[in-house]
């Protein structure tokens, strides 16, 4: 430490004195300002410039970079997966399934029942090339029926049986007469019972077996307990197939 010397040996010029360091605070406060001015750069030296702050952007940039940005991409359509083969397979059973129950209902004979099992046997033999366009015929009816526009449109229709507006109560035709219920009823049996198999089952199992089958399928669902329990349970397998 470097101490101040005792009162007896001050000198007169001991506060200019340039070897000795005073405690004066004054003085202290000039030395720190001499020194800080020593450690300022001096005009020689180069000075970096300062980088200046990025500006705000105005409104009109930010409207004209909204509209420059790139667009959303496009929705892609919803791809289902394709049917494979053994589902396919069930499928085909479970429509000869059908049609052999069907034609239980009718005098149709037991060797001509035998064709449709024959039939089916042989369409799905191993290798057949007809098996892929029935896959891609069901794939087809399948991605058409659930799709999102085909299930917008079933649920349309289904509000519109259910719950129409004033103005589609307006659009609904008058309620017919007991004697054009009776005509249309006639009508829709006779077009079921003409075209309502394929031409080419008609010809193996006959046109009168089919036209009675078909017949007493219509007549059975003229009975309003026995249609709405069809259709209750057509409903519910739909329902079933798009949860699952």
């Amino acid at each position: 430490m470097n101490l101040p010397p005792m009162p007896s040996e001050i000198e007169d010029d001991y506060n200019t004195a340039p070897s000795r360091t005073s405690l004066d605070p004054f003085h202290a406060r000039n030395a720190s300002r001499t020194s800080l001015s020593s450690l300022a750069p001096s005009s020689n030296d180069t000075i970096p410039p300062v980088p200046p702050l990025p500006r705000r952007a105005s409104a009109t940039s930010l409207a004209a970079s909204t509209t420059t940005s790139p667009s959303k991409p496009a929705r892609q359509p919803k791809t289902h997966t394709p049917l494979s083969e053994s589902e396919t397979t069930v499928l085909i059973e479970l429509f000869f399934a059908v049609i052999n129950e069907l034609y239980t209902l009718s005098s149709a004979w037991t060797l001509r029942r035998t064709l449709l099992n024959a039939a089916k046997t042989f369409l799905l033999r191993p290798g057949n090339p007809q098996l892929a366009s029935i896959t891609t015929l069901f794939q087809t009816t399948l991605d058409s029926s659930t799709s999102d526009e085909g299930i917008a449109q079933q649920l349309r229709k289904m509000r519109e049986n259910a719950l129409p507006t004033e103005d589609e109560l307006r659009k609904w035709p008058k309620e017919p007469s007991d004697e054009e219920k009776e005509r249309l009823r006639a009508k829709a049996r006779r077009l079921l019972v003409e075209r309502g198999m394929p031409s080419a089952l008609t010809s193996v199992m006959g046109q009168a077996a089919s036209g009675e089958a078909l017949g007493r399928v219509f007549d059975c669902l003229q009975e309003p307990r026995v249609a709405r329990g069809v259709m209750f349970g057509v409903t519910l397998q739909a329902i079933r197939a798009i949860t699952q």
